[in-house]
């Protein structure tokens, strides 16, 4: 083997883990086949999402770049079978809809904790401040309330 074959050949193995790990690391299935992701429409009580045809698509193309008889990495028959798995999922149609209302659901149960973390946040900053102004109105007496107004006025 030559400086260029072994180039090359070195080249196909970086692709190979490339590819693999971009599988691998792909949250749901929508992102293993690089799909878009539905997209909610207000107006409308079904998700715009992959076309069957797209799936199929997707699935073929990497299923050529990450079989383990063409792909060399170590992990390929993993990938493999995660691939087999979303295809299985987007391409049966009470699959898909099951697997996007329960990652609808995922997705709001996140969105409301944050809002919980977020208010618990508030929440803290508020009793800061709150301690702040006991403080501050025990040493200075009744000037207090005018200099919070005073505060507040060039604030």
């Amino acid at each position: 083997m030559n400086k260029a074959q072994r180039s090359q050949a070195k080249k196909k193995r970086l692709q190979d883990a490339k590819v693999v790990n971009l599988v691998l690391s792909s949250p749901d299935h929508y992102k293993t086949l690089r799909l878009s992701r539905p997209l909610w429409n207000p107006w409308s009580s079904f998700p715009k999402s992959a076309s069957p045809k797209q799936v199929k698509k997707a699935y073929r193309d990497l299923a050529r770049k990450v079989h383990p008889d063409k792909n060399k990495d170590g992990r390929a028959e993993e990938a493999f079978d995660k691939i087999q798995e979303a295809y299985e999922t987007l391409s049966d149609k009470g699959k898909k809809r099951e697997y996007d209302r329960k990652e609808e659901r995922k997705r709001k149960a996140r969105k409301e904790e944050r809002k919980e973390i977020a208010v618990e946040g508030a929440g803290k900053v508020w009793g800061g401040i709150s301690t702040f102004t006991r403080i501050l109105s025990r040493l200075l007496g009744p000037a207090s309330t005018s200099f919070f107004i005073l505060g507040a006025l060039i604030v």
